[in-house]
């Protein structure tokens, strides 16, 4: 097992998935202190817990990757299964290309997918592209897409392409329509429980609310980057992935 780099979005997941069991043990625990010492132990062992778990998910910035054989097993029997989800698909390829750095079959696979129209093989397969450098190749993707420009996934990666590419206008433009299309679509259920989804969905729009916010920045409108960084961090957890301004500001 090995420890890699992760994209903040991914991190924030680990990092709340870890906060969660964290603060089950210390309901647990709680809930023993209270049986053995009484109603005042038992609060303060669950306050005290709860404490300590978020802190710990604060300090905690490392995640080991599953053993890769026993992955490649798992990645090749779910694939090779005729109902494999788009869901199933995307995350697959992600640890192809994120854990083991198999770029080239992830985007193969990903590729043989397209045509299924699902919108989180688009993104899943943009990202890696963007990633690479060819942030081109995956907005000329993604407009292939019979919802490119009403579905909020493919609105935000295209923003995500747009940026990189250094079409800000045209970014904002694909941000803020992922922001008002979100309103009334929700992101595609991802096979994950009901909590997992909702955390899922609100982390996601808080990255979007922070690249938003970088584009206006960018294009001097200083006022609603900041009302987008606030919108980002309230959508998140973790304090230490707040911004309130990019992280290489422009020199003016």
């Amino acid at each position: 097992m090995k420890a890699i780099h992760y994209d903040p979005e991914v991190l924030y997941m680990y990092k709340l998935h870890y906060l969660l069991c964290l603060v089950v043990f210390s309901l647990i625990s709680g809930v023993a202190a209270y049986l053995i010492g009484g109603k005042t132990v038992g609060v303060v062992t669950l306050l005290g817990g709860i404490v300590v778990s978020y802190l710990s998910m604060l300090l905690k910035t490392e995640f080991k990757t599953p053993d890769e054989k026993i992955a490649a097993k798992r990645i090749a029997r779910e694939i090779l299964a005729k109902d494999a989800s788009p869901a199933t698909v995307s995350r697959l390829a992600s640890q192809l290309h994120y854990y083991f750095q198999k770029t080239e079959q992830a985007v193969v696979l990903l590729t043989k997918y397209l045509s299924g129209n699902a919108p989180v093989i688009y993104v899943t397969l943009a990202d890696i592209l963007q990633k690479k450098g060819k942030p081109k190749q995956a907005l000329s993707i993604l407009r292939t897409n019979p919802q490119a420009f009403f579905e909020p996934m493919l609105l935000a990666s295209q923003g995500y392409s747009l940026k990189q590419l250094g079409e800000i206008q045209e970014a904002i433009q694909a941000f803020e329509r992922c922001c008002c299309s979100a309103k009334k679509h929700r992101l595609p259920h991802n096979g994950s429980r009901r909590l997992t989804q909702w955390l899922t969905e609100l982390s996601y729009m808080a990255f979007i609310h922070h690249a938003l916010a970088e584009c206006y920045w960018l294009a001097n409108d200083f006022q609603a980057a900041k009302r987008h960084y606030f919108a980002g961090n309230i959508r998140l957890l973790d304090i230490t992935l707040w911004r309130f301004k990019p992280r290489q500001a422009p020199v003016n």
